[in-house]
Order: C-alpha cells, then sequence, then structure tokens
C-alpha cells in the first residue's frame, strides 16, 4: 500500500500568511502609484499652464511689458500689480468628473533697474498653484494663499530692437 502525504496545518498557515503579505504589498503598491499619477497629472497641467502664460508674454514683445511704452498695460508690466488669471481642469478620476482649479500669477522686472542694470533684459516669471488633498492643509500656509501645491516657471526676454 502506497503512503499518502497530505498537507499539514501548519504548511497551510505558512502560505496563508505569505500570500496575505503579497496581497497588502500589492494593494498598497497600486496606491502610491496611483496617487502619484494624479499629483503628476496636475503638476503637468500647472507647468502647462505656465509656459502658456510665459510664451504668450513672450510673444506680445517687450514693448508690451513696459507701461512707459505702451500705456494699456495696467497689470503684469513692470512695476505694475501682478496678472492674475483663473483656470480650471475637469478630468476624470475613478469613473467621477473632478474639477480642479489653478490660479496663475504673472510678474515682470525690468533688468535695467538692478544696480548694476543688466540693458535691455527682462525677468518674467509666472506663478501657478493649486489645492491637492493630499498635500499639506490649505490652514497651514499665510492667508489669501489660492492652494498647497505650487509650480514657478521662470523665463528672461531680451529687447532686440535697436
Amino acid at each position: 500500500m502506497k503512503k499518502v502525504s497530505a498537507h499539514n496545518l501548519l504548511e497551510v498557515i505558512i502560505a496563508t500568511v505569505i500570500f496575505a503579505c503579497a496581497a497588502v504589498f500589492m494593494t498598497v503598491l497600486w496606491a502610491q502609484y496611483h496617487q502619484a499619477m494624479t499629483m503628476n497629472k496636475n503638476r503637468m497641467v500647472a507647468m502647462s499652464i505656465a509656459r502658456s502664460e510665459i510664451e504668450s508674454r513672450i510673444n506680445a514683445g517687450f514693448t508690451n511689458l513696459d507701461p512707459a511704452q505702451n500705456s494699456l498695460i495696467t497689470v503684469g508690466g513692470f512695476g505694475q500689480p501682478a496678472a492674475v488669471s483663473n483656470y480650471t481642469f475637469q478630468s476624470r478620476l475613478r469613473g467621477r468628473v473632478v474639477n480642479t482649479a489653478f490660479r496663475a500669477t504673472f510678474t515682470s522686472q525690468d533688468l535695467n533697474t538692478l544696480v548694476p542694470p543688466i540693458p535691455r533684459l527682462a525677468h518674467l516669471k509666472v506663478v501657478v498653484q493649486w489645492n491637492e488633498k493630499t498635500g499639506p492643509p490649505l490652514s497651514s500656509f499665510p492667508a489669501g494663499t489660492f492652494g498647497n501645491m505650487s509650480v514657478v516657471y521662470d523665463a528672461n526676454i531680451f529687447d532686440g530692437r535697436q
């Protein structure tokens, strides 16, 4: 007669614990991946907004930043209050629609006013802010802060006129 071998209870318990640990590890890994993808998506949108703000100012030209040369400029020019634009981005997250509000703040500085001056050069800066649920609480920021996450985009523009 053949001897029939079977698994004992200890082997079954050890195999179940190993399987449960692996399942928990994979679930945590998936959750962190999903959170990172969501945060990265908002950061990419913010960078795109900042880049388009900078590019629109560069395409308008150096003279459209200087109120002495263009009297129609009321915000965002040299020595003027920052230009603020609001955007809303709509995306799908786990089957539901999520709206994320972004605020872009544009400032410019004529580098000819520095000591020593750098003639015919201007510094452009866009700060895009938004609120992330996974970020630090908004109450921990100074009053008037729009969001708990931000992206800063800088560029310099040269006055090519002779």
